[in-house]
């Protein structure tokens, strides 16, 4: 050791030095027998015919045997199963033969109680002076552990594939358990109207979901006739109860009072004290309903017809002329405690159609890109089309229904078939915008911009968070929409939650920079008569 001029060398330093010198030593008297003896490893040399010739110890111990039973009275294939023996036969010998050298390969040599042990073998041939193989010499490593590894792989595969098809079992299941539910909640066959043509298409966005939209038409009396097509906000179990609960409820009303706006009455006061006043979890839906009231003796069929939050109905003439039927006014059902409907009429001629659709009709996805919504007019333009075969499959698009009443014209006597409800596979998904939320305050209170897609995957991301944003009684907030790219059922639903969560806490709240999408929904909806609208946040925030 080293020591600076004029320092001494501590005792116990000498002793470490002196130590460590000792190992060394005793590390280079290890002879090369006994590192070929005690290696890690399995070593063995063989004549060319396989008579093993040379075994260390620990290929030995490995085995069970003594160097006396193996040297010069056993060949290297005495010491494989069966399995390896033809393999060796087969595979190894001959490519050692002709390579001269093989490695890592995987076989199981047998323990002298019974036992078997797995190994990778190399082997190579060491040739003389004048190139004549003399003997092979032959590494084993053990490949116990790593045999284990590998079954705990395989086993794991395996049961990973089992769960897989378990769970495609599963899904199966739940996708057949699912469309009989959704088969309870719509009519089996759409009865048959004197004069009138009925038919029906309903497609989920989701076998794995239960769909929101419902319709039926059913007798009133001896001449009149019931219909009604509406959307449940959300999916799955929820709104299956809510469209079971909507359906049977407007069935009922109807049989007492046939009257659309009565019967959209007694909805919302059904709706909003079983969701919204009494487990405060509110739900609501937008619906149609109306009568038919056929005239033998003039051959038309008078329609009276009322909307809660729901598009306006389509009115095809016979001669190919189409519009829009007016319902203003409706509010979503379930909403308040009491909403206002206004009824309309109008009258089918021999070879008019009454279309009713839902909004995963208006807001598919078309395009290129797949980005932009078909919309109201497309539809309305598809309605005047001759051939009535415009593509209204999107790639991506919600649930989806329509109904059609027709007049039948006079020379036609052959009753229409209803179609069941549509069972194609659903739509490929594309893309969705995410949805990014930014919070900042104003003078008037906290200030939410809402961008990219409030829909059934991201509006609970709005519904958890504004619940916790600070807000006094007396403060404003201000959701800034000018951001957001499309707004379903759902984000509505969490629009209206934002709403009741402001008026608990004695707040109020404002909607800025609405597209005109969306602006639209919200008057067909009549959200619009709940929320103030300003064209920006500064309007919105002005004292």
């Amino acid at each position: 050791m080293m020591c600076r001029t004029g320092q001494q060398q501590e005792p116990h330093e000498a002793d470490e030095a002196e130590s460590s010198r000792g190992a060394f030593a005793a590390l280079l008297e290890d002879s090369a027998e006994e590192l070929y003896e005690n290696a890690p490893c399995g070593y063995l040399s063989t004549l060319m015919d396989g008579t093993i010739a040379k075994i260390n110890a620990t290929l030995l111990g490995w085995l069970g045997l003594d160097r006396e039973a193996v040297v010069g009275r056993m060949r290297f294939t005495d010491l494989l199963t069966v399995g390896g023996r033809l393999y060796h036969e087969t595979h190894f010998a001959p490519m050692l033969q002709m390579q001269g050298e093989i490695s890592g390969i995987a076989l199981e040599i047998k323990q002298s109680g019974g036992g078997r042990i797995p190994v990778l073998v190399s082997s190579s041939v060491k040739h003389g002076s004048t190139g004549e193989p003399l003997l092979i010499r032959t590494t084993v490593f053990d490949a116990r552990q790593r045999r284990a590894y590998e079954e705990e792989l395989l086993r794991g595969r395996k049961a990973a594939e089992e769960a897989r098809r378990q769970s495609e079992a599963d899904r199966a299941r739940l996708q057949d358990a699912l469309a009989v539910l959704q088969q309870s909640l719509l009519p089996d066959i759409l009865p048959v109207l004197p004069g009138v043509e009925t038919a029906a298409s309903y497609h989920t966005a989701s076998p794995d979901r239960l769909g929101g939209d419902f319709y039926d038409v059913f007798p009133l009396d001896g001449k009149r006739f019931g219909f009604f097509l509406g959307d449940v906000c959300g999916k799955g179990p929820q709104a299956a109860a809510v469209t079971s609960l909507t359906r049977y409820t407007l069935r009922t009303a109807a049989l007492h009072d046939p009257d659309p706006v009565t019967a959209l009455t007694t909805l919302n006061k059904v709706l909003h004290e079983r969701y919204a006043a009494g487990s405060g979890d509110p739900r609501y839906c937008t619906v149609v309903f109306g009568t038919l009231e056929p005239d033998p003796d003039t051959g038309q069929v008078a329609v009276r017809i009322a909307s809660g939050g729901h598009p306006p109905a389509i009115v095809t003439r016979a001669d190919g002329t189409a519009d829009f039927l007016p319902t203003p006014g409706g509010l979503l059902v379930g909403v308040l405690p009491s909403a206002q409907f206004t009824a309309a009429t109008t009258t089918l001629a021999p070879g008019d159609t009454l279309l009713l659709y839902t909004d995963g009709i208006t807001e598919a996805r078309t395009g290129p890109d797949r980005t932009s919504l078909y919309g109201d007019q497309a539809l309305l333009s598809f309605a005047r089309r001759p051939c009535r075969q415009a593509r209204l499959r999107p790639d991506r698009s919600p649930d989806r229904t329509a109904a059609a009443l027709r007049r039948r014209p006079r020379r036609r006597h052959r009753p229409a078939r209803p179609r069941r409800p549509d069972r194609r596979p659903p739509d490929e998904e594309q893309p969705m915008s995410p949805l990014k939320i930014t919070t900042g305050y104003a003078a008037t209170g906290p200030v939410l911009k809402v961008l990219g897609e409030l829909d059934y995957d991201n509006a609970p991301e709005l519904s958890e968070l504004v619940p916790t944003i600070p807000l006094r009684p007396g403060q404003c907030l201000v959701l800034d929409l000018g951001g957001m790219v499309f707004c379903d059922s759902s984000g509505l639903s969490a629009l209206i939650a934002a709403h009741r969560h402001t008026q608990a806490a004695r707040a109020d709240i404002a909607l800025a920079a609405v597209p005109a999408h969306t602006l639209r929904i919200l008057r067909i909806v009549g959200l619009d008569q709940i929320f103030p609208i300003h064209p920006d946040t500064a309007s919105a925030t002005a004292p």
